[in-house]
């Protein structure tokens, strides 16, 4: 059935309406149809339909399908894409036609959308039509098109999942928006696009293939732009921020499609990204939704489980996709989501469907998501394939891993299959690990319940968040990295702290400006300049401070720094102009934002004349800077 309230408080409500009508009346209240077998039909009414056969009304599933243009759904979807209505309009509107009476219906409040996140929507919407245009209609979008072409889109999939193109002149769709459509620059901005270049505001997607990202209305809400062709040293993609209608934690891409496409198969597949997705609908998959990028939240669990089928599972087949597979597994049964996992006991070394599907074909990509199995199989392979079974230590952890999920399973025959399973993969004989269950049942105590592969190439210590990271954090992540290295100078010669005095005398960090007060205390009250780590959290154990914990943590990770180079005056003065330089970036910015928000009814004009001012500013100092320290910044930074 289709999900008609996504935050699942009136599902009862909804279902109530829908076991009263026929979608046959409702639908041909609208339409004329035809009996044709079991089915009836008519001519669809959301695209430009021409001949009969397309699309088609199920009076024993209650259901809507055009196979053309892929709208399908119940007798309240019907309504409401007929009507453009919300959903409790929509299901009003039913209950009229049918003339039905749902009392708590009429009790029912609909929760009314901020004005400036409908216009907001409005412009992104706009947008996407230029975008649309631009890759259909125009010269520069041919090679585009062809670019989609040669990865297997063809037009009807662009088409049904919003894909256009961002013109080189990121101007045009500004001038579009401003003199056509008559939004302030104030206006465009909180949709996320804007960007300055050459001391124009400009389009920051331009050049780029354009993925329209829609929310659980089937709104578009953001983008994820692509470059192609030649262009190997700009980043791959430029996605939207965080913006009042764009949050990734709250996104599902293709959720909107899913909710009816997992009605009808009672299965949705959980994959990493878009182009995921976009695969899956090439082998004719089309439950399935895409993470974006992030990782699981809260808000992506409600939206699984208001879903009411089984999660398929099958995030990258690389280790950083292992892993969130793996932490997975606790989210969705917290939820109880019923789940199984694509199994990653592969014969290939694509990473996921998109690679999968380009280099192996549609066959092999529908038998690789066909073949699901259950978390303890996934489990094994996880094992097998990231650790050494020929160490002792590794047989024994995961061993126990397994002795703490198999000791509470009453399925015996399930318990002894994995035994034998064990015993072939590690070696350890079938009675050891059965000795082991059956001590582990009587000792509370093992619980070895939470184990992760370590995967040493993804580590970021200065990764502040698991979701995107956005141009402001990266920049606070570099003086994170710069101040840490300049404290631990500072720590071990009393003359950096007076270059520290001297030439910019606070931190940016707030931990590191609290541990700095701590230190300076101490060394005014005892004129003592030499730190050891243990000395250090003596000094803070016996201080006033309520974070102690905190500051013994980045104790830890000063002390365990490796310095780039023995000390050296020139060392600490770059650092320091490093962090200067990133902290006017970040404050520019900031102005900037504050600029477009706060205008106040100045002009567009008068906006762009303070907000290039501040970029030609920021551009002469770039310079400076980078060409008085550039010759250490590689070696620092």
């Amino acid at each position: 059935m289709e999900n008609l309230n996504k935050n699942n408080q009136n599902t009862d409500l909804f279902d109530s309406i829908l076991r009263k009508v026929d979608i046959v009346d409702i639908i041909g209240h609208y339409l004329n149809l035809e009996k044709k077998g079991r089915n009836y039909t008519a001519l669809c009414p959301f695209h430009d339909d021409k001949q009969l056969g397309n699309f088609f009304v199920s009076q024993e599933k209650q259901v809507f399908k055009c196979f053309a243009c892929n709208k399908s759904g119940n007798a309240i979807a019907f309504v409401k894409e007929k009507e453009r209505c919300s959903w409790i309009e929509a299901a009003k509107k039913v209950c009229e036609i049918a003339n039905i009476v749902e009392p708590g219906l009429e009790n029912f409040k609909e929760t009314k959308k901020d004005p400036k996140v409908e216009k907001t929507l409005q412009i992104l919407k706009d947008i996407s039509l230029f975008y649309s245009l631009s890759l259909f209609q125009s010269d520069e979008g041919k090679d585009a098109l062809n670019y989609l072409h040669n990865r297997g889109l063809n037009d009807d999939i662009i088409r049904h999942f919003g894909i256009g193109y961002a013109l080189k002149d990121g101007s045009k769709v500004i001038e579009f928006l401003t003199k056509e459509k008559n939004y302030s620059l104030k206006e465009i901005d909180e949709t996320g696009i804007i960007d300055l270049k050459n001391n124009v505001i400009k389009d920051k997607n331009y050049g780029r293939i354009a993925f329209f990202i829609k929310n659980s209305n089937n709104e578009v809400c953001g983008f994820s732009c692509r470059i192609f062709g030649d262009k190997k040293s700009d980043a791959k993609y430029v996605n939207t921020s965080s913006t009042i209608v764009f949050n990734k934690s709250n996104i599902l891409y293709n959720y909107f499609d899913a909710i009816s496409e997992s009605a009808k198969v009672g299965y949705v597949y959980l994959l990493e990204g878009f182009m995921d997705v976009i695969a899956c609908y090439r082998a004719n998959i089309k439950s399935a939704v895409g993470l974006m990028g992030t990782s699981l939240t809260k808000n992506h669990l409600k939206m699984l489980k208001d879903l009411k089928c089984e999660v398929r599972l099958c995030l990258d087949l690389d280790k950083p996709g292992q892993n969130a597979m793996y932490k997975a597994f606790p989210l969705l049964e917290s939820y109880s989501i019923p789940y199984r996992v694509v199994n990653n006991d592969v014969d290939f070394n694509y990473k996921d469907s998109d690679e999968i599907i380009d280099h192996l074909g549609n066959e092999k990509l529908i038998s690789y998501l066909s073949n699901v199995t259950d978390k303890l199989n996934w489990l094994v392979n996880y094992f097998k394939k990231n650790l050494d079974l020929n160490i002792l230590e590794n047989k024994e952890k995961m061993i126990n891993f397994f002795v703490t999920i198999l000791k509470n399973n009453a399925d015996q025959i399930l318990v002894d299959s994995y035994i034998k399973e064990l015993e072939k993969v590690t070696n350890v004989s079938y009675n050891v690990i059965k000795d082991m269950i059956d001590k582990a049942k009587l000792d509370t105590s093992i619980n070895v319940d939470n184990f992760e592969i370590e995967d040493k190439e993804y580590i970021d210590e200065f990764e502040s968040s698991k979701n995107e990271i956005k141009r402001t954090k990266l920049r606070e992540s570099k003086i994170i990295k710069s101040e840490r290295l300049l404290l631990s100078y500072m720590l071990k010669n009393e003359e950096a702290i007076s270059i520290f005095k001297e030439k910019i005398n606070s931190f940016y960090t707030p931990i590191f400006s609290e541990l700095y007060e701590i230190v300076s205390q101490y060394i005014n009250e005892k004129n003592d300049f030499a730190f050891s780590k243990d000395k250090l959290e003596n000094i803070v154990n016996s201080s006033s401070c309520d974070k102690k914990e905190d500051l013994k943590i980045e104790i830890s990770k000063i002390f365990t720094l490796k310095n780039y180079d023995s000390y050296s005056k020139d060392i600490v003065e770059e650092l320091i102009e490093n962090i200067k330089f990133e902290r006017n970036l970040i404050n520019i910015k900031k102005s900037n934002q504050e600029l477009l928000k706060n205008k106040n009814g100045d002009s567009d004009e008068y906006l762009l004349s303070l907000l290039s001012s501040s970029k030609n500013k920021m551009a002469e100092k770039t310079a400076y800077e980078r060409g008085k320290y550039g010759k250490n910044s590689k070696k620092i930074g």
